[in-house]
C-alpha cells in the first residue's frame, strides 16, 4: 500500500467511524438499578440508566417491585402522595423517547384494591424539544391494565419529558406507574449527512492524488 492508498484508507476509516458514532443509541430504562423492595421511597429524585427522574411538587418517587399495579410484575416507578408528575432529563443532553409501559395505580402495595390512593384515568406526556417548543400526546388507560404505549416521531429530540397523571372529578390526585421507557439518540451529536461526508472524502482524495 503506497502513501496515497494509506491516506485514503485512513480517511475512509475516519468517515466510517464518524457515521457509526452518530447512529442512534437505544436504551431501555427498566428501573432494575433502583433499590429493591415492595415500594422503596426514593425521595424527590432518582437516577436510573443515566437519566434523572424528578417528582411533582410535594410528592416522592417510589420504586415498586410489584403489586402497586396488578398487571406489572417487575420494578417500576411511581410518583405518589399527590397529583403524579414525573420529569425525566439527561442533564442538558438531548435524547428521544419512543415508548414506555404504564398503567394506573391499582392496589395499595398489598395486592388488593386500596383505599388510600387515587387512580389515573389517562397519562399526558409532554416533550420539551431541543429546537424549542413542546410536543404532547395523551394516552387513555384501559381501567387498571398495565400496557405498552408508543410515542410519535415528534418525541425524537428532547431536553426533557414529563409524564402527568390525569384523574377525574373524584380522583384529583391521580397516581400511575411507569416502566421500560424506550429511549433513542441518547446524548447523540448532530449527525453529518452521508452526502456531505462522501463529498468531503472525494475532495480529500482529489487533493491527495494531486500531491502524489
Amino acid at each position: 500500500m503506497n502513501k496515497l492508498q494509506h491516506r485514503l484508507f485512513t480517511a475512509c476509516l475516519a468517515v466510517f467511524s464518524c457515521g457509526i458514532s452518530s447512529m442512534s443509541q437505544a436504551l431501555i430504562i427498566d428501573f432494575e438499578d433502583l433499590p429493591a423492595g415492595s415500594c422503596i421511597d426514593l425521595g424527590t429524585s432518582a437516577t436510573s440508566g443515566g437519566f434523572t427522574f424528578s417528582s411533582g411538587p410535594g410528592n416522592n418517587l417510589f420504586a415498586c417491585d410489584a403489586l402497586a399495579n396488578g398487571g406489572n410484575t417487575t420494578r417500576a416507578l411511581i410518583d405518589a402522595n399527590g397529583p403524579a408528575l414525573i420529569t425525566m432529563d439527561l442533564g442538558g443532553s438531548s435524547f428521544g423517547v419512543a415508548g414506555f409501559d404504564a398503567g394506573s395505580r391499582s392496589s395499595d402495595f398489598t395486592g388488593g384494591i386500596g383505599q388510600t390512593f387515587q387512580s389515573s384515568i389517562a397519562l399526558l406526556v409532554t416533550g420539551f424539544l431541543t429546537a424549542g417548543g413542546t410536543v404532547s400526546q395523551q394516552f387513555d388507560f384501559n381501567g387498571t391494565d398495565f400496557e405498552s404505549w408508543s410515542l410519535s416521531a415528534a418525541f425524537g429530540s428532547l431536553t426533557s419529558i414529563t409524564f402527568t397523571g390525569i384523574g377525574n372529578q373524584t380522583f384529583t390526585d391521580p397516581e400511575f406507574l411507569i416502566d421500560n421507557i424506550v429511549t433513542s439518540d441518547v446524548g447523540a451529536p448532530i449527525p453529518v449527512p452521508p452526502t456531505v461526508a462522501l463529498l468531503g472524502l472525494g475532495l480529500l482524495g482529489l487533493r491527495l492524488s494531486r500531491k502524489a
